[in-house]
């Protein structure tokens, strides 16, 4: 069997890091399943691999271009799967030409598999992350692309505008002793890189568990240059040092609107231009590169 997994993507999107999911589900479902597994970018790369199962994580801005790939999946005669986090978010409906993933999706994509070979097992939730297996960072990455890692899966505010909560309800965390193992194995795969990309939903929501990754750090002498997303509220001085201590020193702050009025209507009362404003100043002091986006 071959599973061949695609991220629909246009001019809109990133396309300088590698797509982290296929590594994932494929690590976490190959303990189960034997079968061959590949990435395919293009209608030209479904034909030339001619998988049984395409599995299409799509996200809304490109949501136009999701039919082509459904209808040329059901040309060839594989089995058409979508998911990701608009999916469902917007509670996507499976129909005759394709089926639907909710959710975190590696034990659901492996008991998925499971029914189509015939494996009349079904797979329980992940309690703990750690018990997803490290991924193959290298897997799926085009020339020049980038690893990227995902140390914990959701976020403990609640945004009206984002999907997380529909797709994993609370927040659950990798342990620093798992973090540094991944910075690890990406430092001896891509032994040039020297920015990695934290593509957590709030990396920095467990303080003690930075903690503990600064002290495995140290004691092991691992050193990068970290990004990542941040909340306003989580920046103070204190914190700031501490985030310079593991090497995070680039950010992107989710400032959204200029408004009070539609920030605390999309973020709660606790978010203000003001907190924003501070936020930016209180990194800029310390040192620590800031963006910010804006949703328009």
């Amino acid at each position: 069997m071959k599973i061949a997994f695609l991220q629909i993507t246009n001019e809109q999107n990133l396309e300088w890091i590698v797509t982290p999911w296929p590594a994932y589900l494929k690590s976490y479902a190959e303990q189960f399943i034997d079968a061959e597994w590949v990435v395919v970018n293009s209608v030209d790369d479904i034909y030339r691999e001619s998988p049984d199962v395409l599995a299409i994580s799509v996200v809304s801005q490109d949501w136009d271009d999701v039919s082509q790939y459904i209808f040329h999946g059901n040309k060839i005669g594989a089995k058409v799967v979508i998911g990701g986090h608009h999916v469902t978010g917007f509670n996507v409906e499976p129909q005759d030409k394709f089926d639907v993933i909710y959710g975190p999706a590696e034990v659901a994509f492996t008991n998925y598999l499971l029914n189509f070979i015939g494996d009349q097992r079904k797979l329980k939730n992940i309690e703990d992350l750690d018990e997803i297996p490290m991924p193959d960072f290298t897997f799926g990455a085009r020339t020049g692309q980038k690893p990227t890692i995902v140390t914990s899966r959701g976020c403990p505010y609640k945004c009206t505008f984002c999907s997380q909560r529909s797709v994993y309800g609370g927040i659950k965390f990798h342990s620093p002793r798992r973090v540094i193992d991944e910075i690890k194995t990406i430092q001896r795969e891509y032994p040039l890189l020297k920015r990695l990309s934290i593509q957590d939903d709030l990396f920095a929501a467990n303080k003690k568990r930075i903690l503990g990754i600064r002290e495995i750090m140290k004691d092991e002498g691992v050193k990068i240059k970290l990004n990542s997303g941040m909340r306003s509220e989580l920046v103070t001085d204190e914190n700031c040092r501490l985030w310079i201590d593991i090497g995070l020193t680039s950010v992107g702050i989710g400032g959204e609107s200029g408004s009070d009025r539609i920030l605390k209507q999309l973020k709660g009362p606790g978010s203000s231009v003001i907190r924003n404003q501070q936020a930016l100043t209180t990194l800029s002091r310390n040192g620590i590169s800031a963006g910010t986006g804006i949703i328009f």
